[in-house]
C-alpha cells in the first residue's frame, strides 16, 4: 500500500517543485516518460515502528517487480502524515535536495485515494484503512503499475531521482521510511 505509493509519487500531479529551486529544474527536458527502477529500501531498518524491507527483483521478461515484506508494529491510518522529498541528481552526480516536496495529512486516506486502479495484492494486502499491525510478504508487484496511479502526469522532467517517503506523526516523529531510486527516461530509451 504505502510502499507503492511512495514509488509512484514522484508521477503525482499534486508534487510541486520548490519555489526556489524551480528555474533549475525548469530547464531539465522534460516530455512523455518510462520510469525505470534502480533500486528501493528502507531508510531507518531497525528503529521505525513500519518497516519497509522491499527489494527490487529483475523477471525474465526484463520487467521488474518489488519483493519483499512490511513489518507494521503499529496501524497505518489517518492519524499519521506522509513527508515525501524528491531529490534529483545533477550532472556531477550529486544529489539536489528539496527539489520535489509533497506532505499530506490523513497518510491512509491519501495513499489509498491515489492508488484505487491498482491492485496491490502482489504487496500481500488489498487497501482497506487502517492497515492492521502485522507482517506483509510482497509476492511480485510489477513497477509498471505506476501508469495507473490517479493524478499521473502526462509529462516529466527526465533524469534520476530519489524519493525519500516517511510517514510520521504531526511532531516529526518518524514511523516509516522507504528510499527509491527512479530513473525517468524517454519512452524509446533502452538502458
Amino acid at each position: 500500500m504505502i510502499q507503492t505509493f511512495i514509488l509512484i509519487l514522484i508521477f503525482v500531479s499534486h508534487v510541486r517543485p520548490n519555489k526556489r529551486n524551480e528555474n533549475t529544474y525548469l530547464r531539465l527536458p522534460m516530455g512523455e516518460y518510462r520510469a525505470i527502477f534502480k533500486t528501493i529500501y528502507n531508510c531507518n531498518p531497525v528503529a521505525d515502528k513500519i518497516q519497509f524491507n522491499y527489494y527490487l527483483n529483475k523477471k525474465p521478461d526484463n520487467s521488474t517487480e518489488i519483493k519483499g515484506n512490511m513489518t507494521a508494529l503499529m496501524p497505518i491510518d489517518d492519524s499519521l502524515f506522509i513527508d515525501v522529498n524528491i531529490a534529483v541528481k545533477d550532472v556531477n552526480g550529486a544529489w539536489k535536495e528539496n527539489s520535489f516536496l509533497f506532505h499530506s495529512e490523513k497518510a491512509c486516506s491519501t495513499a489509498k485515494k491515489i492508488t484505487t486502479q491498482i491492485d496491490l495484492s502482489g504487496l500481500g494486502f488489498n487497501f482497506k484503512c487502517p492497515i492492521t499491525v502485522g507482517v506483509y510478504i510482497a509476492t511480485g508487484l510489477d513497477t509498471s503499475n505506476y501508469e495507473k496511479l490517479n493524478y499521473i502526469p502526462k509529462s516529466f522532467p527526465y533524469g534520476t531521482y530519489k524519493i525519500r517517503f516517511v510517514l510520521n506523526d504531526k511532531k516529526k516523529q518518524s514511523y516509516g521510511c522507504l528510499i527509491t531510486i527512479v530513473q525517468v527516461v524517454r519512452p524509446w530509451e533502452i538502458l
